[in-house]
């Protein structure tokens, strides 16, 4: 299966709606943030640094279009569908490659999230919400999904950091309430990835740390992987729609608005 590497590209419009809520399609937490407790030699803290950039370019997409994807309970179900689809893929890696002591370590955390996915996505989408799901998969997530399906320990391990960093680092009770508000109908249950979510932070954290150590000679690799798969969370982020009824509304009595504004200014051009 040959590999390939999609680079994120530009940004598109925004919209006044809510902006300060991260879900499941944020990469992690601030990076300031991300980055605090990290002791010097820490993988954590090195992986951290590593897609500092991607994160930073991430925020900026995210700051973009989520105010869109959140005006519309549809488009908000389409985005989180294509970080299940990621994720179960990452799950399903991170099966087949149990016995190994890298994929261990992070099996260890005892983090499984497609289930919560699975219930938001049954609530949002209906009965057919598979068929719904994988329908609404874009082609930067289906070439996410090859990359993940042939992933080595190694890359999996660092897979592992970005999508569920993406909940521990960055989700939580906080971020579920915020959601709640504008989608009350779902229990949004992708965010209940621990009771505590202080001390799995901690355990995240430690988990990575203690990778480095025992496999110093491993540290590059996985901090290039990471890299990467935060380039390609970027291009799923990207590519997902986040124009609906609503901004179509919104546009329409926009240029309503300005097209009688116009026709009022030329009147006021005319000699009669």
């Amino acid at each position: 299966l040959s590999r390939r590497r999609s680079q994120p590209v530009g940004t598109t419009r925004s919209s006044p709606r809510p902006k300060r809520v991260q879900f499941a399609m944020a990469s992690s937490a601030s990076g300031k943030e991300e980055e605090r407790g990290a002791r010097a030699g820490s993988l954590y803290g090195d992986m951290m640094r590593g897609i500092r950039s991607g994160h930073s370019r991430g925020n900026t997409i995210r700051m973009l279009k989520l105010p869109l994807v959140l005006t519309e309970e549809a488009l908000y179900a389409e985005a989180i569908a294509q970080f299940y689809l990621l994720t179960l893929r990452l799950e399903k890696m991170l099966e087949r490659h149990k016995g190994n002591d890298l994929v261990d370590r992070v099996r260890s955390l005892g983090l499984r999230v497609t289930p919560g996915y699975k219930k938001d996505l049954k609530e949002l989408m209906g009965p057919s919400w598979m068929t719904k799901a994988v329908s609404a998969a874009t082609p930067a997530t289906m070439d996410y999904c090859a990359e993940l399906e042939a992933m080595d320990t190694e890359e999996t391990v660092a897979a592992s950091f970005i999508l569920y960093g993406a909940l521990v680092v960055g989700g939580g009770k906080s971020t579920q309430a915020k959601v709640r508000k504008i989608f009350p109908k779902c229990k949004h249950a992708l965010f209940d990835v621990g009771e505590d979510m202080k001390a799995l932070r901690a355990d995240f954290k430690s988990c990575f740390d203690g990778i480095g150590h025992a496999y110093p000679d491993l540290r590059e690799k996985l901090v290039s992987e990471a890299t990467r798969f935060m380039a390609l969370n970027n291009t799923v982020i990207l590519s997902i729609k986040c124009w609906g009824t609503y901004a179509t509304y919104a546009s329409l009595a926009a240029a309503a608005l300005a097209l009688a504004a116009l026709l009022t200014w030329k009147r006021s051009l005319l000699p009669f």
